[in-house]
């Protein structure tokens, strides 16, 4: 906490842009809009600034990237191995199975999906 003089309540004083309290015009800085702010009180707002993390970098962004298709084709992958229900999880009533093209990523999967005519009709 920055130290502050007894003279501070005066009206002569401006008051930081930060903290709000009074700032002595002989000690005043200004900060980049060109405010009144205690030398302390903008030192600790730049450093909380920089500690926050930046965005990513392209780097960064293309292993995000990866990481999610792989979970995309893994899925896809993993339909073919999940075997055929015959009924409803919601209602009960008989499924019907649609066969669907997938292409994703310069591949294509044959997807055998479940379908019920109860719960969603066409």
């Amino acid at each position: 906490m920055p130290i502050r003089s007894n003279f501070s309540p005066r009206r002569k004083f401006f008051t930081c842009a930060i903290c709000n309290e009074f700032v002595e015009l002989e000690t005043t800085n200004v900060d980049e809009t060109g405010k009144p702010v205690h030398e302390e009180c903008y030192l600790q707002r730049i450093s909380l600034k920089r500690s926050i993390r930046p965005p990513p970098t392209l780097l960064e962004a293309n292993l995000n990237d990866d990481t999610l298709s792989h979970a995309i084709i893994t899925l896809l992958n993993s339909t073919k191995d999940h075997p055929a229900t015959n009924s409803c999880p919601e209602c009960g009533s008989q499924l019907e199975y649609r066969d669907i093209s997938v292409f994703y990523s310069g591949q294509t999967w044959e997807v055998h999906l479940p379908l019920c005519l109860n719960c969603h009709p066409i």
